[in-house]
C-alpha cells in the first residue's frame, strides 16, 4: 500500500476536482484506491477539441471507457460538465457519442448539467433531461433547440419540471414559442440567464413566480441583435416576482418611448448596459446600480433609494466633447443622490470654453466619490478638460490615465 493510499475517499475527490480530466485519469493509474476514488466522483467534466481533420480520438475513448463503468456500475453522477469544440461544420460525428454521454448521465441521476459545443447544430434533447423532474441546474452554450415536429407545444405542456432552479442559456438556437414552452415546463426557476440567442425576437418572463435572478444580453462582438423585451416586461416582471433580487439587461430595446424601474421592495443589484428607453429607477431597497453606455442618459434615480451603497456609472466611446456635453453630464449625475464611481473614456475631445459653462450653473452640484478618466487619443489632451471634469462631476478623487 502506497502512502497516496491512506487518504480519505473524500481527501481524494477534493484532490481531483482540482485536476483536469487528463491529470485526474492518469492519477487513478497510482492504485486501485485513486481509480475507485475517481470512478465515484460525483462531478464529471470533460473537454475535447476538434481539429479541421479530426478530433482527439483518444481522449474520446477515454471519456467512453469512463461513462461507461458509470453506466455499467450505476454509480450516481451529481454534476456533468461537457465541452465540445468542433472546428469543422462538415464533422458531426461526435453527435452519437454526446448522445450517448448525456444518455449515461441522465441515467444515473444528474442533477446539475453543463453542456458547451462550438457548433450549435446539435439538437439537444432538453424535454427528455426534464422529464424525470430532478435535474437543479442547466447551462447550455451553443446548442439548438428548435422545438421539434414530433413534439407539438400542446405535448411539451404536459411536461413538467418544478426541480429546475437555474436556467442558463448562450448562443442556443431556439425561437419565442420555444422558450415561452420551456419556461411553462419550469415555473420554480429563480436564476434565468439568456445571451446571444439570435432567432429571439421578443422576450417574455410569464409565471415565474420564484424569480430571483435575471439576466438579458443581446450582444456579441459590438454586432446588435433586433431583440427587444415586450411591452410592459419590466412592470409585470417586477409586479409579479416579489422574490426577484437581481436584474442584469444588455443591449436590450423596447418599443416604448420610455420605461421604468419602480416599486419593487426586493430589488438589489441593476446592471445596465447600452439600452434605450430607461428614464426612471425607484427601487427603495436598491443597493447596487451599474450603468454603462456610450452616450449620456435621460435615466433618473430617485432620490428615496437610500439604500444604494454602490454606484457606478460608465461611459465609453466619447468623442468630440465640447462644454454643452459636460453641462448635460453635470445634470445627469445631479439627478442621483451621490455615484460611489464614474469612468468616461475618451476618444477625442475638442477644446472646452469654460465660459460656456457658466451657463449650467443652475443645476445642482454632484456628489462623485472617485472619478476615472482615461484618454486615448495620441494628441495633445484638451486644455481646460480637468477644469471641466472638476465642474461636471465634482469627484473628492481624481484618476487620469
Amino acid at each position: 500500500m502506497t502512502s497516496m493510499d491512506v487518504l480519505s475517499e473524500c481527501v481524494i475527490h477534493k484532490i481531483l476536482s482540482y485536476l483536469s480530466f487528463q491529470e485526474a485519469a492518469k492519477l487513478s493509474l497510482v492504485s486501485k484506491t485513486w481509480l475507485q476514488a475517481w470512478l465515484t466522483h460525483p462531478s464529471l467534466e470533460f473537454t475535447l477539441l476538434s481539429s479541421k481533420h479530426g478530433y482527439n480520438i483518444h481522449d474520446s475513448k477515454i471519456v467512453d471507457q469512463v461513462m461507461e463503468r458509470y453506466r455499467q456500475t450505476k454509480i450516481p453522477i451529481e454534476n456533468f460538465q461537457l465541452s465540445v469544440t468542433i472546428l469543422s461544420p462538415h464533422r458531426p460525428f461526435v453527435f452519437p457519442q454526446m448522445d450517448k454521454w448525456l444518455g449515461i448521465a441522465l441515467q444515473n441521476g444528474v442533477k446539475d448539467l453543463s453542456c458547451e459545443v462550438s457548433l450549435p447544430s446539435y439538437p439537444f434533447p432538453i424535454f427528455t433531461f426534464l422529464a424525470p423532474k430532478s435535474l437543479r441546474e442547466l447551462v447550455l452554450l451553443g446548442y439548438n433547440l428548435i422545438l421539434d415536429h414530433s413534439l407539438s407545444i400542446t405535448t411539451t405542456q404536459v411536461i413538467s419540471c418544478h426541480s429546475l432552479r437555474k436556467l442558463s442559456l448562450t448562443e442556443v438556437g431556439l425561437d419565442d414559442n420555444m422558450l415561452r414552452a420551456l419556461l411553462n415546463c419550469c415555473p420554480l426557476i429563480d436564476d434565468f440567464i439568456i445571451e446571444h440567442c439570435r432567432l429571439l425576437t421578443k422576450i417574455e418572463l410569464r409565471n415565474l413566480q420564484n424569480i430571483k435572478s435575471v439576466s438579458i444580453s443581446c450582444c456579441k462582438n459590438q454586432s446588435l441583435i433586433d431583440m427587444r423585451i415586450s411591452e410592459g416586461f419590466l412592470q409585470r416582471l417586477i409586479s409579479t416576482s416579489q422574490f426577484l433580487e437581481r436584474l442584469t439587461l444588455d443591449y436590450v430595446s423596447t418599443r416604448l418611448e420610455r420605461f421604468k424601474i419602480c416599486g419593487s421592495p426586493s430589488v438589489k443589484l441593476l446592471a445596465i448596459e447600452n439600452c434605450k428607453g430607461l428614464q426612471e429607477i425607484d427601487a427603495p431597497n436598491l443597493v447596487s446600480l451599474e450603468y454603462n453606455g456610450d452616450e449620456i442618459s435621460e435615466l433618473k434615480v430617485a432620490k428615496r433609494c437610500r439604500q444604494l451603497k454602490k454606484s457606478q456609472l460608465c461611459l465609453d466611446s466619447l468623442k468630440i466633447l465640447n462644454a454643452e456635453w459636460f453641462g448635460e453630464l453635470r445634470k445627469f449625475l445631479s439627478k442621483s443622490s451621490s455615484w460611489s464611481l464614474v469612468s468616461l473614456t475618451f476618444e477625442e475631445c475638442s477644446e472646452i470654453n469654460l465660459k460656456d459653462l457658466v451657463l449650467h450653473h443652475t443645476v445642482a452640484t454632484p456628489k462623485v466619490n472617485e472619478l476615472v478618466v482615461c484618454i486615448e487619443s495620441s494628441d495633445k489632451c484638451p486644455t481646460l478638460l480637468v477644469d471641466a471634469l472638476l465642474w461636471s462631476c465634482h469627484p473628492k478623487r481624481l484618476i487620469l490615465k
